[in-house]
This record gives structure tokens, C-alpha cells and sequence, in this order.
């Protein structure tokens, strides 16, 4: 600090803050975790690889949040000047610890709404986007995990600079790692965009479907506030300072975007809870009055049948996630036809047609 620097009031302390929003944002995620899991059950359905996967991203979050609660014990939230000498290794360590976590929990948290969309929109377009995206996804997480734990040449010399050693621009890598996770992020979110509008429903419909798929814009618009202020943390010189904002951020992007993954597939939840009343208005939502019902042969009635609905609006409200809708039948049934309180027509095979989708 130079001379002409502002003075320091040593005795401010950011570390209740910081472990206050780290307990908030893993409860939300454990709980969204939770519920998505009764929300299967409700339906009886098996856990698909999109579960699983949100499922694994979970401890990765937890020990992010847990090791950034210890980085406060040992000075994050304090002015580097407040910190004594013998805090340096064991804070060193658990940012080093937190920042692999971080890069682990993301990308599954990624792969899990890669798999949802696959398992709503199982067409070959829809597995090759997420192959492709995947892949990127998967390798960028290796790759934050390599830079940040190689960022100094040895290890030890992060903390220990009496040493022989090294290290690299941190702000340098660490802005580079954002910049290339950011776009994926939008990526990711408009994807099941253009099919939804592409389906045979009415237009409310498609704004519900659609917002439902919007919940995903709440990662993106954290990744960017993390990219600023990681950007922003290390240009300083107050690195256990500055360090709070980035690392509240960090730990919002994983959880928050679990929240997000979540809440499109508790519908069943909210169909076993809510009045009656309220279930038949969802049902109803943006459907036509009609006063009769065509009955395709290839088609039975849900009350009779058990089946689940398997128009995809549908399936997102109440959770059930099939195989999506074929072509064929689009067209035989219509929106008036799908959605009447509760005189649904299903059928028991579908598919989405890859024609449907690019």
C-alpha cells in the first residue's frame, strides 16, 4: 500500500456475509435436489441421466461452499494487512480447494439441462447439440481444474514464496475461463427455443413453455456478474478483500442454476398439493372452449388409461417427460383436442421428428 493510499480500517470483516449467502444458496439447492427427486417419485418415474447428473453436482457445491466458509476463518472478508502469516497456507488452500469444486459443479450442472432437452426432444439434432455441447462442457471444466491447480509452479509456492517457483497471470486465466464458459451459458438457454414454437399449441401456451425454459437466463445472468468481478478482484492489490463479491458469485452460479434445472420438472408437486380447482385452470391454460372432442383411434382417454400426457407442455407442467411428440401426430390432434381440464388425450408411443427441430 503506498503512502498516498486511503488508510485502512483494519477491523472490517465481509466474512458474515460471505458465509450467510454460502448457507443460503446450498440450502436452495439442496432442497430444489430434494424435490426434483419426490417429484420423480410422485410420478413413479425412474430417474433419468438429467437427475443423476444434477444429483452429482451437489456435493461439489456443498464442498465450494463449505471450504469457502473455512477460507473465512482463515481471512477472506478481511483486509490482507489483518491477515497474520500464519493464515497465508490454510487460506491459500481452501481457495484453491473452492475454485476446483466450482469447475466440477458447473459443468454438471450444464450436462443436466443438456439432458433434459435430450430427454424432451430426443432427436438426432437435439443428441448432436448435446454431444457437442457437452464435450466443450466437459473439457472446459478440466481445464479450470488444470489451470487452477497449476497456476503456480510448484503448488506450494502459492503460499509459500520463499521457495523456488512461479506463477502465472491469475487474472489472465481466470477472465479467460469465464469468457469461454459465458457463451455456452446463452447457448444452452435458447436451444429448446425455436421447437417450442415450432409445436402445434396456442400461443399462451408457447409463452409458458417458454418461460419455463427462460428460468435457465438466471445462470447466464450470474456468469457475467462473476466475470466482472472476478475480472475486477484480481486487477486489485486487497486480494483477501476484494475476493467476497467473486466468491458470493461463484457459489450463486452452481446452486442457483440447480434451482433453475429444478423447478421446470416439479410439476407433480404442484398436481398433488394444489386445489383441484387450481389443477383444472392450469390444464385449461390457453386452450380453446369446445364442446366435443375428437377421439383418434390411435389415442385413449387419460382417466380411463393412466397414461401421462404427452404433449411437452404438458409433460414440463406435470413433471411426466416422455419422448416428446411425433409428426404424425401433431397433426392429428390438435391443441383443443390435448388440453380440456381434464379430458387429455394421449397416445402411448411418440417421438420428435428431427424435421420438427432444425
Amino acid at each position: 500500500m503506498t503512502s498516498s493510499s486511503p488508510p485502512v480500517d483494519l477491523s472490517q470483516d465481509r466474512g458474515s456475509t460471505i458465509v450467510a449467502t454460502q448457507i443460503v444458496f446450498i440450502s436452495l439447492a439442496a432442497i430444489a435436489v430434494a424435490l426434483r427427486i419426490y417429484s420423480r417419485s410422485l410420478k413413479k418415474a425412474p430417474l433419468g441421466a438429467d437427475d443423476y447428473l444434477i444429483i452429482a453436482s451437489l456435493p461439489f457445491s456443498a464442498i465450494e461452499a463449505i471450504t469457502t466458509c473455512v477460507a473465512v476463518h482463515y481471512g477472506l472478508g478481511k483486509h490482507e494487512e489483518a491477515m497474520p502469516p500464519q493464515n497465508v497456507r490454510p487460506f491459500s488452500v481452501s481457495m484453491l480447494v473452492l475454485e476446483c469444486a466450482w469447475g466440477v459443479s458447473v459443468p454438471f450442472v450444464k450436462l443436466s439441462f443438456l439432458m433434459l432437452y435430450v430427454r424432451l426432444f430426443p432427436s438426432r439434432a437435439y443428441k448432436a447439440w448435446a454431444w457437442l455441447l457437452g464435450t466443450y462442457t466437459v473439457l472446459w471444466g478440466v481445464m479450470v481444474v488444470i489451470a487452477t491447480t497449476l497456476q503456480c509452479y510448484p503448488v506450494a509456492y502459492q503460499w509459500n514464496k520463499s521457495i523456488k517457483g512461479h506463477c502465472d497471470n491469475r487474472a489472465l486465466s481466470f477472465f479467460l475461463s469465464s469468457v469461454l464458459e459465458v457463451p455456452v451459458d446463452f447457448i444452452i438457454l435458447i436451444l429448446p427455443l425455436p421447437v417450442v414454437w415450432r409445436l402445434k399449441l396456442s400461443r399462451p401456451r408457447k409463452v409458458l413453455l417458454t418461460g419455463i425454459f427462460m428460468l435457465g437466463s438466471l445462470t447466464c445472468v450470474v456468469s457475467v456478474i462473476r466475470l466482472v468481478r472476478v475480472d475486477q478482484t484480481w486487477k486489485g492489490e486487497d486480494t483477501s478483500w476484494e475476493l467476497t463479491e467473486a466468491c458470493i458469485w461463484s457459489a450463486a452460479e452452481p446452486t442457483l442454476g440447480t434451482v433453475a434445472c429444478c423447478l421446470p420438472v416439479m410439476g407433480p408437486i404442484l398436481i398433488h398439493f394444489a386445489p383441484r380447482p387450481v389443477v383444472k385452470k392450469i390444464s385449461s391454460f390457453g386452450s380453446k372452449p369446445s364442446t366435443a372432442i375428437k377421439k383418434p383411434n390411435k389415442f385413449q382417454r387419460l382417466h380411463n388409461s393412466g397414461s401421462t400426457a404427452t404433449d411437452p407442455a404438458e409433460q414440463l407442467v406435470l413433471g411426466d417427460m416422455g419422448n416428446g411428440i411425433t409428426k404424425s401426430d401433431a397433426r392429428a390432434v390438435s391443441d383443443e383436442d390435448l388440453f380440456r381440464g381434464h379430458e387429455i388425450a394421449v397416445t402411448k408411443q411418440f417421438s420428435v421428428d428431427s424435421e420438427n427441430i432444425v
